[in-house]
């Protein structure tokens, strides 16, 4: 967990499906069992039962992200989302990542 090592996870909410947890600029959303999901995630978007994580992140600042933009862009889309499940310690090939500003 580079960007977050120093966030600590917040549960909330923990359900029979799913538990929600956030830190900093990320919510993520731990599937329990299989589930059919449906997302516009760059990797795995479209209809897929094989994702056991919905990740959505803040990727951007209203001002002055220059620095985080460059990180978005840098290596492509599919790079990206790859980075982003790194920064959360989740595997990418089961990861449906979304981003918000």
């Amino acid at each position: 967990m580079k960007e977050i090592e120093t966030h600590s996870w917040e549960r909330l909410r923990a359900e029979p499906l799913f538990e929600l947890r956030r830190a900093g600029r990320y919510l993520v959303a731990e599937l329990k069992g299989a589930h059919h999901v449906i997302s516009t995630s760059v990797r795995h978007g479209g209809w897929a039962e094989h994702v056991g994580w919905l990740v959505n992140h803040q990727s951007c600042e209203g001002t002055a992200h220059v620095d985080r933009h460059h990180v978005v862009t840098e290596g492509g889309m599919e790079a990206y989302h790859d980075r982003v499940c790194e920064e959360v310690n989740l595997p990418s090939e089961h990861t449906a990542v979304m981003g918000t500003a």
